[in-house]
């Protein structure tokens, strides 16, 4: 896929005679919608409640404790769960009871080694301005991204150049956010991200291709398969989107691994886009860039296995040890992670945004409740597994990389009924080791 930039004029609005490169959207995406041969979905309830997701377990604390900000893990100190509050002295003894009732949907944390920071903003409050400006700021001309960043107690934007501030700040007075709830991030447009040995059994973390009905060039280039997953009984793995020919479609995209010849699967399920409710204006959005794709019934699979290379630097290099998939979760802002990619292998760093919204050039469709990390990544790697290790060769699945950013999906929200649903995925017995 290419990425397409339009020069845009911003004489009028930002009262200066010159003009920038930013990424566009057109204004109007016709993205196949309804079930994945039918019309366009209408509007998405978003249940932000849905257990085990980032944003149940804050908003639950904050129902509870009205002065709660957030909280997040500073990796100085990756022990140490650090909480804002707007009145710690008030504040301290009930957060603190709050958190020991929710954070169980949070795995590794030592719940008395609690930091308590000076916050300015509700929890609450930080939520319904993304909310807000997510509508009626991210479509603007530079917009990245919109978080409600909890390690920082402000919405943070995502802007392609600075001059995009003053169109942002314009627009967020006039919707009532103050300046100083914002902070700002020069960050670039999400692109979507390019084990590379016939492997079988098929598992996570491998080299696959995909390719359009009736043959011809690859459509999605070279992906990762992120891992093996069986729905409704039958066996499958999940991918990005991205690497289909038209998101949000079921076309019968073939996949391929390594490479084309090699076919293992055929997609089927490929989540419509929807509009209306939390998607800006009349732009396309989903809560996930995945697709299920079924394995044929000949390609033997390692349900709830990762193939578990090198770190980074060797990303086609792998001598056959195995992780399991023991268990599904969700990790705060500073929470260790890490990513296998077919090309750049196994790297890792922390979780550095949840629940960003974020226009995405290349599939022009809106990803909400993204996440983001710094882990290394280079193309081909999307697809690939963002999890959490554990003891004994086992890992906690945390989503899926798509984006060039550092951008994934999480393991929650793509199990919702209207992305892929629930899904088998865990391995029986746990343990890892060689094959």
């Amino acid at each position: 896929m290419v990425k397409t930039l339009a020069k845009l004029a911003l004489t009028a609005a930002l009262g200066i005679a010159s003009s920038f490169w930013f990424s566009t959207r057109p204004a109007s995406v016709q993205t196949p919608g309804g079930d994945p041969n039918g019309p366009n979905k209408g509007p998405v309830e978003f249940d932000p409640e849905v257990s085990g997701t980032p944003d149940a377990t804050q908003r639950a604390v904050a129902r509870d404790v009205p002065g709660f900000g957030g909280f997040f893990i500073n990796p100085a100190k990756p022990d140490r769960l650090q909480v804002f509050l707007i009145d710690p002295e008030r504040s301290t003894d009930a957060v603190k009871a709050s958190l020991s009732t929710h954070l169980k949907d949070y795995p590794s944390f030592d719940l008395g080694k609690v930091d308590i920071l000076q916050g300015q903003y509700g929890f609450a409050q930080l939520q319904a301005w993304q909310d807000r400006l997510t509508t009626e700021v991210l479509p603007l001309p530079g917009v990245v991204y919109i978080d409600n960043q909890e390690g920082k107690n402000r919405v943070e934007i995502g802007i392609e150049i600075e001059v995009a501030r003053k169109l942002v700040l314009a627009r967020a007075g006039e919707l009532g956010v103050p300046a100083e709830a914002i902070e700002f991030e020069i960050a670039a447009a999400a692109e979507n991200d390019d084990l590379d040995d016939p492997i079988r059994p098929v598992l996570g973390g491998i080299a696959i291709e995909s390719q359009p009905p009736g043959g011809g060039d690859p459509d999605g280039g070279t992906c990762t398969l992120g891992f093996i997953a069986r729905r409704s009984g039958v066996s499958g793995f999940v991918t990005a989107a991205h690497c289909t020919e038209t998101v949000g479609l079921v076309d019968g995209d073939s996949f391929h691994q390594p490479y084309i010849s090699g076919r293992i699967g055929v997609e089927a399920v490929d989540p419509p886009t929807f509009r209306g409710g939390v998607c800006p204006g009349s732009y396309d959005c989903r809560f996930s860039d995945t697709v299920w794709v079924r394995l044929d019934g000949s390609i033997g699979s390692s349900h709830g296995w990762l193939a578990y290379p090198e770190f980074a630097g060797n990303g086609a290099t792998w001598n056959g040890q195995m992780y399991s998939i023991s268990s599904v979760g969700t990790f705060p802002v500073g929470h260790a992670i890490q990513k296998i990619g077919q090309t750049s292998g196994r790297t890792a760093g922390v979780i550095t945004n949840t629940n960003i919204n974020i226009w995405n050039p290349e599939t022009s469709v809106y990803q909400l409740y993204q996440h983001r990390a710094d882990y290394g990544r280079a193309g081909g790697d999307s697809g690939g597994p963002v999890y959490y290790p554990q003891p004994n060769n086992n890992v906690v699945l945390a989503g899926i990389h798509w984006g060039s950013g550092g951008y994934f999906s999480d393991i929650q929200y793509m199990q919702w009924q209207q992305e892929l649903g629930p899904l088998d995925i865990v391995v029986q017995g746990g343990g890892g080791g060689g094959r």
